[in-house]
């Protein structure tokens, strides 16, 4: 054990309910505290302890209990379990972080990479959806940053740590948070953090995990010959500007010292690419309520994700990206490729929208129910993949509770129950309910 190790191993606490928690070995330390594999209730938890007099005012110890007893909002969040004190030291007991998951901070530095351009994407939804969770149940992070998440490569499953200073809207635990990702109304010091200061901090992180640089600095931060106060605050705060924006060029990225943004931009559909000019301009940085709402991200993610397909080469690709229709893999060009176009009337309201097909392709509960609260991550149907006679051919099958209606290009109606897969070939227009309706276009 290091000198200086706040709590040894073998050590036995207790919580606030007079459970008994075991020192195990310590994990890592930070600039608040330290944390440890503790025994815990008969499982393996991990325990933040903060240093002696860090954090140690009295409305910090009262909401982390608050959200104790609130509980989690959401299973993404590394939510505080329990409390735990001895003497004048504190701390809370969290759910381990699994071994599959790595700190956002690693693929920046490509200590870590993405399985596939899937990943990602899938990682920028569950962000959204988590916060979008957060706020409405009305919190905010108050410190969102490249340290607060923990990833999964292989299929961008996220969880979110470091929940101690989130707190109802209106409170404030103190921390302003991280300099390169706070609202520049954070970074001049004219508000605490809120709701609206965590949604340009998530745009930041959004844009970061799409295109692993920093939608700030271009070459503006290349000429500070020393990053001082004086600076962050002016590249931050009260001058930022977009390295990508429409108006204004003096910031774009380096082409040798920002590869990564040249690199993958035009990957990226041109929808997405207005999403970013929009959380990016100057008006959404100067004035907060002209920000993106979560809700306005999901969409735009549950869009980027009907357009992923899995291409001939075996690689993802997008329909639509920013160059022209080739693979964003191999170069080649795609074929014209089947999709489904959706169309949901519900409450004097049509959506409409098309999730192209491949191997690998699902539907989600957000598109084949009529639920108001219907889930982004739910399973609802499953396309598969099968050659006849060189051409190939596919289905889709019925993972959901519902029984489809399908009625063919001669007029016959049928029904597709649970666990059946329905040739898409012989299908004209599928009914997941009554209300909402797919049209198959080759």
């Amino acid at each position: 054990m290091n000198n200086g190790d706040l709590l040894k191993p073998n050590t036995t606490l207790k919580t606030a309910k007079a459970e008994p928690v075991h020192v195990i070995k310590k994990l890592g330390g930070g600039g608040q505290g330290e944390v440890y594999l503790v025994k815990w209730k008969g499982g393996n938890y991990a325990l933040k302890w903060y240093f002696e007099g860090m954090r140690n005012e009295k409305k910090f110890k009262e909401n982390l209990k608050d959200n104790i007893k609130n509980q989690s909002p959401d299973p993404m969040f590394l939510w505080p379990l329990e409390y735990c004190e001895d003497g004048n030291s504190f701390g809370y007991i969290m759910d381990l972080r699994p071994a599959d998951h790595f700190e956002f901070s690693e693929f920046l530095l490509a200590k870590k990479t993405f399985s596939s351009i899937a990943s990602p994407v899938n990682a920028c939804l569950n962000i959204v959806h988590a916060f979008r969770v957060l706020h409405r149940q009305g919190y905010s992070y108050q410190d969102l940053n490249d340290g607060n998440f923990f990833i999964r490569p292989s299929d961008g499953h996220v969880l979110i740590c470091d929940n101690d200073n989130v707190s109802q809207y209106g409170t404030t635990m103190g921390i302003a948070g991280k300099c390169r990702y706070m609202a520049p109304e954070i970074v001049v010091g004219s508000t605490v953090p809120n709701n609206f200061t965590d949604r340009f901090s998530l745009s930041v992180i959004l844009f970061m995990m799409l295109f692993l640089s920093h939608p700030l600095e271009g070459q503006r931060v290349l000429k500070c010959p020393c990053m001082t106060q004086e600076y962050e605050i002016n590249l931050y705060g009260k001058e930022p500007l977009f390295i990508f924006d429409k108006n204004d060029a003096s910031n774009r990225p380096d082409p040798s010292m920002h590869i990564n943004a040249y690199r993958f931009w035009p990957v990226y559909p041109e929808f997405i690419h207005d999403m970013f000019y929009r959380a990016f301009s100057q008006e959404a940085m100067h004035e907060p309520n002209k920000r993106l709402m979560e809700k306005d991200w999901e969409e735009a993610f549950v869009k980027l994700r009907d357009q992923l397909i899995m291409h001939d080469c075996g690689r993802y690709t997008f329909i639509e990206h920013s160059r022209e229709k080739t693979c964003i893999a191999c170069k080649r060009e795609l074929s014209d490729i089947p999709r489904l176009h959706i169309t949901r009337q519900l409450k004097q309201t049509t959506t409409e929208y098309d999730v192209f097909i491949s191997h690998g392709k699902y539907l989600y509960e957000i598109q084949t129910s009529p639920k108001l609260d219907a889930s982004v991550f739910k399973m609802t149907a499953e396309v598969k993949q099968r050659k006849e006679n060189n051409v190939i051919m596919y289905g889709l099958c019925n993972l959901s509770d519902e029984e489809w209606i399908v009625i063919d290009k001669e007029g016959n109606k049928r029904s597709i129950p649970k666990g059946k897969t329905l040739a898409l070939s012989q299908a004209n227009t599928i009914y997941f309910d009554r209300n909402i309706k797919g049209e198959y276009v080759l």
